[in-house]
């Protein structure tokens, strides 16, 4: 909900995932990424591959998740 993050993020294609039935599908989908539930926050590169070590498990406050995503980006 900060501001910040939402503008930094309005510049990225963003899907989100709701796992929080936990049915078979959201099982599947968390054993691919291998998760163990939410939150988490994945970063894929242009050719949709994960950038495996910029992962975010659990909750960041804003100011370093905005430092993370600037890495991430290169910026």
């Amino acid at each position: 909900s900060d501001p910040q993050v939402k503008q930094a993020l309005a510049k990225l294609s963003l899907l989100q995932a709701d796992v929080t039935d936990h049915d078979e599908e959201d099982q599947r989908l968390l054993k691919r990424f291998q998760l163990f539930g939410p939150p988490a926050v994945l970063f894929f590169d242009a050719g949709q591959r994960e950038m495996k070590t910029r992962r975010l498990i659990g909750y960041v406050k804003p100011e370093p998740f905005l430092r993370h995503l600037r890495e991430t980006l290169g910026e």
